[in-house]
Parts: structure tokens; sequence; C-alpha cells
């Protein structure tokens, strides 16, 4: 059986997940190694284009900050084009679709057609749930 060669999107969207992936890294080592950056400067950058974060922030404190109004470009983005963060940006994203693409293509696709997921993935609902109930 011949392989599939990936389309020039797919390659584009690869190239995007390992750039923001190494930059999640980066910022993330920066972070533990200089503690002056935990709270201030390009650390913030992912936080300020999560919609969630802006959500608790606003129901815990009844205040957004400035910067979180870019999770409203997220937001407006994700409106048009569907998952765009998690598939293009987000670094759990990349490493959810690195793990998948390890697992085997035939399985997958056989989980969808049949709809045989389990209810363990109804759970990230739940965990949603909470942390807008606890901010």
């Amino acid at each position: 059986m011949a392989s599939e060669k990936a389309s020039f999107p797919v390659w584009l969207r690869r190239l995007s997940q390992t750039v923001f992936l190494l930059l999640f890294l980066y910022l993330f080592w920066i972070t533990v190694y200089h503690a002056e950056n935990a709270t201030s400067g390009p650390v913030k950058f992912f936080f300020n284009l999560d919609p969630l974060v802006m959500v608790t922030l606003w129901l815990g404190g009844h205040a957004v900050a400035t910067a979180l109004l870019l999770s409203l470009a997220t937001l407006a983005v994700t409106l048009v084009f569907g998952r765009w963060f998690c598939g293009w940006i987000c670094p759990f994203g990349a490493l959810h679709t690195l793990f998948t693409s390890m697992r085997g293509k035939r399985k997958a696709k056989d989980k969808v057609k049949s709809g045989s997921y389990s209810t363990w993935q109804k759970s990230k609902y739940y965990v949603l749930v909470g942390v807008l109930v606890g901010a």
C-alpha cells in the first residue's frame, strides 16, 4: 500500500504546531529558570489568547484585563473557521495530534464511523463546568 502524501495545508498546519509548541516550551523554560518572568513579559502570550482565562477572571474578579481582550479575537476567528486554535496554535493540540498520529489512522477512523467514543471523553465538559463554577 502506497503512503499518502500530505497536502500543503497539512504541512503548513504541522509547521505552525511545531513553531507554537517550541515557543510554548521556550516560554515555559524561561519561566522556570527566570522567576521575574513568571508574571510578566512574553510568558503571558498564550494566556492572553485563551478565552477560558478571560471568562474565569471575569467571573472571579468581575473585571477583565485589557490584554485578555485579545481572546475575543480568538473567539471571533473560531466562530468563522472552527477549532483553529486547537489545530494551529495550542501546544496541547500539537501534542494531541502527534500522539494521535502515532496510534494509527485506521483505528481512529473506525471509531469516528462507529461513534464508539467512550464516556470518559465527556469528562472534559465536567472539568470545564468545574473550572467555571470554581471561578
